[in-house]
């Protein structure tokens, strides 16, 4: 009779585990980063970037002018433009005050339209040195066909060693 309880017992507890073993995993949040190095430059005359393993940086600069990166986001089941929930670039700034700061909106831009394409509220960096700023994803999430980017402004302050290390898209 004893060792009909134990097997029972080994039985009920494999039954379980298998069970839970088997149980979908959910509140896992999907993520997904986006590497500098798959940014597309726009600099001025005068700014030039260069990407390195650490992420983009400014190799040359002038100050008052903004060197632009763009980069796009690329939509995926798992994770669509109308799931997205953050977005979260990554900057190294390395000197406060006058043009001093980054500044990063997310945009789309829709293909099959002539009206171009529309961008979400600017943020800008808060403070020296390595940081994330927080992107509103609201205009991805309007816009789910559209083709998605994250516009980012380096800083105008003349200052080489600004730098862009990636975006986390969740």
């Amino acid at each position: 009779m004893k060792n009909q309880r134990i097997n029972a017992a080994f039985f009920a507890c494999g039954v379980v585990a298998a069970i839970v073993a088997f149980i979908p995993q959910t509140g896992h949040a999907l993520y997904k980063r986006v590497l500098p190095w798959e940014c597309r430059l726009a600099p001025t005359s005068n700014t030039t970037l260069v990407r390195w393993s650490k992420g983009m940086s400014l190799l040359e600069a002038t100050a008052g002018e903004f060197a632009m990166a763009y980069c796009p986001y690329t939509s995926d089941p798992d994770l669509p433009l109308s799931s997205v929930s953050s977005i979260e670039v990554n900057v190294v700034d390395i000197s406060p005050g006058l043009y001093a700061e980054f500044a990063a909106k997310a945009c789309v831009t829709r293909s099959n339209s002539t009206g171009g394409g529309a961008c979400g509220t600017q943020a800008t960096s808060s403070s020296t040195g390595d940081q994330y700023i927080s992107v509103s994803p609201s205009v991805w999430n309007s816009n789910s066909t559209g083709l998605a980017y994250v516009s980012v402004q380096f800083p105008g302050d003349d200052e080489v060693g600004d730098i862009l290390r990636g975006i986390e898209v969740e």
